[in-house]
């Protein structure tokens, strides 16, 4: 008969709720790895907005009018809208953390794109976006009300 206890002295199971509630990947989703706090997956990707021609149209999806993070959309393989400085690219579904350092998370679709515009317009050619990749925060506001 079991005791209930895994290796730690703690409930079978709490160990994974406990790894979800701090941001750490579940030990026994990722077979034993554990991957650390999701804010050590943040990246900063460089737009650079002085390459493109026209308006950069960023796919941005979801918004705290739907009880989500804003993230980005489905980014076409041959996207030429958006021009890169450095290897970091967006992915579909990376979460917006910051844009020009301003903290986006809990704005609205519309406001993530009126900040983003607007840091097109006034003269910076070099867009800094801060996201996180899919998977190790979750879209749903609901999960975490103090992110960054």
């Amino acid at each position: 008969m079991s005791s209930g206890l895994d290796s730690n002295g703690l409930g079978v199971g709490l160990l994974d709720q406990i790894s979800t509630k701090v941001g750490l990947a579940s030990v026994s989703q990722t077979g034993g790895q554990v991957f650390g706090h999701w804010k050590d997956h943040i990246r900063e990707v460089v737009i650079d907005y002085g390459a493109t021609e026209g308006p950069v149209r960023l796919p941005v999806e979801g918004g705290s009018e739907h009880g989500n993070f804003c993230y980005i959309g489905t980014i076409d393989v041959g996207n030429d809208d958006i021009h890169y400085i450095g290897p970091k690219r967006l992915s579909s579904g990376d979460v917006l953390l910051e844009i020009q350092d301003q903290k986006v998370a809990g704005f609205t679709r519309l406001d993530v794109l009126a900040w983003f515009n607007h840091s097109c317009r006034v003269g910076a050619t070099n867009i800094k976006i801060k996201v996180i990749e899919a998977g190790f925060l979750t879209t749903d506001l609901r999960d975490r009300k103090s992110v960054v």
